[in-house]
């Protein structure tokens, strides 16, 4: 199926990236990704892809095993060996400056992202033998596999299309996660050097640049497909064919699958309110959270309200808005990550107490402090969101 729509319209149902419900894993792409454009990182990952073996599905869900749940290290170790050509690939590409996947742009609603799926794969390796690294005591190694799981989500997040920020995102998250509840194992040379090549990753790309994209090349395709392939109606075949997650659950979405049968002329007119509709978004989505989130709303409730005029983009700007929640969450997330690292490595008898007065200071959310076996858990919730709390467990020394 093809993706980049939607890279909202699938976005949040596409991934399993997405950071606070867990959807299905997407179907893996990649077979032959074309080197015509391809260079930088993603001309060395294409090769990683290629020495990837495939994995049972006993094999995916132990990459997808969380720092709260056992492990077994046998079949861990089994798995990773079996990634290890891959993985080694990936350092290298990690280290270089910069990465072009070839993408087309311009295809819109009918581009695919053939990488998509193994780079998932890929950095859940990452942190699966991270997390051995720091069960052995090997804090260094472990810092090494961290820093270069994140080099990797900066150089997935090119370019910067919505679905790809988000896998961005999660990928970071699950890092910054995994660090964060084995934290008081990392030595202070450790510590440092973490510290150190999380400053010196490169600027990772926002969903405003993500929705400037989409708001250029998502319409127009879709009015491509419409004078391409009306005599075929298999412009709204597409449309029909897309299934799963957030989208068979929208009921909203469901009726507009069912006006599809409407003329294309008809379909035109919800396409050019889309237009207009991105345009006023993508201004919203470059504010600050707690400026920009009461004009979301707003915005919203007028989108929701217009349904039955423009069921097209009462469907594709709610999905737009909670990436852009996903996003202000994690900002808040790497705050507290940077604040522990930080009181870690200069002062860790006071880390307990910074957490329990750690305050949200931009306006947007709580933040939450309990007691948990082997650590704190911090827990942040956008105020009025629509999503569910993020948590974050530090760990710390036992007295």
């Amino acid at each position: 199926m093809k993706l980049f729509r939607l890279s909202v319209l699938l976005g949040l149902a596409l991934l399993t990236l997405v950071l606070f419900w867990k959807p299905s894993r997407p179907q893996l792409l990649v077979q032959h990704v074309s080197s015509q454009q391809v260079s930088g990182a993603a001309a060395i990952y294409c090769r990683a892809f290629v020495a990837m073996p495939k994995l049972s599905d006993a094999e995916t869900k132990l990459l997808e095993t969380s720092p709260e749940q056992p492990l077994d290290v046998s079949q861990a170790t089994k798995l990773l060996a079996k990634l290890a050509p891959s993985m080694e690939l990936v350092v290298q590409g990690a280290k270089e400056p910069r990465c072009n996947w070839g993408l087309d742009l311009s295809q819109g609603a009918e581009l695919a992202l053939p990488h998509l799926g193994k780079s998932i794969i890929l950095t859940e390796a990452f942190r699966l033998r991270a997390r051995l690294h720091l069960d052995a005591g090997n804090a260094d190694s472990a810092t090494n596999d961290l820093l270069t799981t994140l080099r990797f989500g900066r150089h997935l997040g090119e370019p910067p299309l919505i679905s790809l920020t988000l896998a961005r995102l999660d990928s970071d998250f699950k890092a910054i996660s995994l660090a964060s509840s084995y934290l008081s194992k990392f030595e202070p040379v450790s510590l440092q050097k973490l510290s150190i090549g999380i400053d010196a990753l490169p600027p990772c790309h926002s969903i405003k640049e993500a929705t400037a994209i989409e708001k250029e090349t998502f319409p127009e395709s879709l009015r491509r497909l419409v004078a391409k392939e009306k005599e075929k109606s298999s412009w709204r075949v597409y449309f029909d064919n897309i299934k799963g997650g957030v989208i068979d659950s929208n009921p909203v979405w469901s009726a507009l699958k069912k006006r599809m049968r409407q003329s294309p002329a008809t379909f035109l007119e919800w396409v050019a309110g889309l237009e207009r509709g991105y345009e006023e978004l993508e201004n919203l989505m470059g504010l600050p959270y707690s400026v920009g989130k009461p004009r979301i709303d707003a915005f919203l409730k007028k989108t929701k309200d217009g349904a039955t005029l423009n069921p097209l983009a009462a469907v594709t700007f709610p999905d737009v808005a909670r990436s852009r929640e996903i996003e202000a969450q994690e900002e808040m997330i790497w705050a507290i990550f940077r604040m522990a690292l930080y009181t870690q490595a200069h002062n860790p008898t006071a880390l307990q107490g910074q957490l329990r007065v750690c305050r949200d200071t931009s306006g947007c959310g709580l933040v939450e402090c309990r007691n948990v076996s082997g650590g704190v858990e911090v827990a942040y919730k956008i105020t009025g969101g629509i999503l569910k709390p993020v948590t974050l467990k530090v760990g710390l020394e036992k007295k």
